[in-house]
């Protein structure tokens, strides 16, 4: 996948996602900016250099490895004191099961922890994906992740605390970013 069409692939990933309840005060610039319809002007360098072939893949790779090893550590820490106050149930073929267990809200979020079972890992190449469809039926991704051997995860992740939605649902997908999404979950 070229430099471009990956940036070209975050940005509608980006366009897809609800703004943030609260602005920090570090972005209240740019808030400003996109809230007024600014026009902003962005000017690239030439790129002197490329990537070798290896590092691209691994990279993700990594930055996947590490996300993975997060839940682990999320996963080894407990619950910590947190206390549910919504359970959504998910199910999906060959008895694969998740509970999404929803916080209440603070700070212009709303934590959610996730147990999943009976899920076969990923594979190589792939991960899954947390997917919402909000009241303005935009599909919202929530957060991504593995399944241990065993076919189970628990992982904690966070949601704006006034987001409404109407759906919830799982895919797996490609690491290449090709279509091939596979609905695995779903309420």
């Amino acid at each position: 996948m070229s430099y471009d069409a990956e940036l070209e692939r975050v940005e509608q990933m980006l366009r897809r996602t609800p703004a943030p309840e609260f602005v920090p005060a570090t972005a209240a610039a740019a808030a400003r900016r996109a809230a007024l319809a600014e026009p902003v002007h962005v000017t690239r360098a030439p790129r002197r250099w490329r990537l070798p072939v290896w590092w691209r893949i691994a990279a993700p790779a990594a930055a996947f490895g590490a996300a993975v090893a997060v839940g682990a550590v999320l996963l080894i820490g407990g619950r910590g004191g947190f206390s549910p106050e919504h359970t959504l149930s998910l199910s999906g073929p060959q008895g694969a099961t998740a509970q999404v267990d929803f916080g209440h809200a603070a700070n212009g979020v709303r934590t959610m922890v996730v147990h999943v079972h009976g899920l076969r890992p990923a594979g190589a190449g792939r991960y899954y994906e947390m997917w919402f469809r909000t009241r303005g039926n935009e599909n919202v991704s929530a957060v991504t992740f593995d399944t241990a051997a065993n076919g189970g995860a628990t992982f904690k992740a966070v949601i704006p605390a006034k987001m409404t939605w109407h759906n919830c649902w799982v895919t797996r997908e490609a690491m290449s970013g090709r279509s091939g999404s596979t609905k695995v979950l779903s309420t």
